[in-house]
C-alpha cells in the first residue's frame, strides 16, 4: 500500500484549523482533499501538506502573530470562484473549466496569501477580473492577468477571432476599432469577403 493511499482515512480528521470534508482531485501523484477551515471557509489542500503541518488554515492566519488576511473581500471571492470552476463539478461553470482540464497550480490552490501577493503585486483593484491569457491553460502567475469585463470578454473559448494586416484581434475588438457592427463583420467573414474589405468597406448609409 502506497503512501496516504487510504483516502477514507482522512475525511473528517482535523489538520490545525482545517478539517477535512470530502476527497477533491488527483494532480501529479498528489491528492487534494476539500477542507473546512475554523473561520468558515472551504478550501482544497494538498494531503501530504495537511500530514507535515505545512496546510494550517485556509490563508486566513499566517505568521507567527496568526494576521488576519482578508478573506472576506471580493479578491477572496474571487479565487473561491476561481477554484469552484475548476473543481466543483456543480458549478454552472465546470463545464468550460475543469471539464476542459483546467486547473489551478499548486502555488495557489493551497494558499490564499500567495494568490493575494500575486494578485496586488500584478495590479489588482476592485474593478478588474482574472483573466486567463491562454484561454486553454491552467491559473497561475504566468497566464493570468486582471482585466476589466468588457477586455475579459475578448478572451473567451467562443471568441471569433480576425486577422487584418499581421494584427490578429477579436470581431468585437475590430467593431470597436473600425465602427462597424460585430453581426456586419461576422457575416462578411463567414462569407469569405476580402481579407481588406471585411474591415475596410464602409457600411452603406440609406
Amino acid at each position: 500500500m502506497t503512501k496516504y493511499s487510504n483516502i477514507d482515512d482522512y475525511i473528517g480528521k482535523k489538520f490545525n484549523l482545517l478539517k477535512v470534508i470530502r476527497f477533491s482531485h488527483k494532480n501529479s501523484g498528489k491528492k487534494y482533499f476539500e477542507c473546512k477551515c475554523d473561520c468558515g471557509n472551504i478550501v482544497v489542500k494538498r494531503l501530504d501538506h495537511l500530514v507535515r503541518n505545512e496546510s494550517k488554515s485556509c490563508g486566513c492566519i499566517v505568521g507567527k502573530q496568526g494576521t488576519h488576511l482578508k478573506t472576506n473581500t471580493r479578491l477572496y471571492e474571487i479565487y473561491c470562484g476561481m477554484k469552484k470552476r475548476c473543481y466543483n463539478k456543480n458549478s454552472k461553470s465546470y463545464k468550460n473549466y475543469g471539464a476542459r482540464g483546467i486547473k489551478v497550480c499548486d502555488e495557489w490552490i493551497e494558499n490564499f496569501t500567495n494568490f493575494y501577493d500575486w494578485a496586488y503585486q500584478n495590479g489588482y483593484n476592485d474593478t478588474l477580473t482574472i483573466d486567463r491569457i491562454d484561454v486553454n491553460e491552467d491559473y497561475k502567475p504566468n497566464n493570468c492577468k486582471w482585466s476589466t469585463r468588457q477586455e475579459q470578454s475578448y478572451n473567451k473559448t467562443t471568441t471569433h477571432y480576425f486577422e487584418y494586416k499581421n494584427e490578429k484581434k477579436s470581431v468585437a475588438e475590430w467593431s470597436e476599432i473600425t465602427g462597424i457592427k460585430y453581426a456586419t463583420l461576422l457575416y462578411r467573414i463567414k462569407h469569405n469577403w476580402d481579407k481588406d474589405k471585411v474591415i475596410e468597406e464602409r457600411v452603406r448609409d440609406y
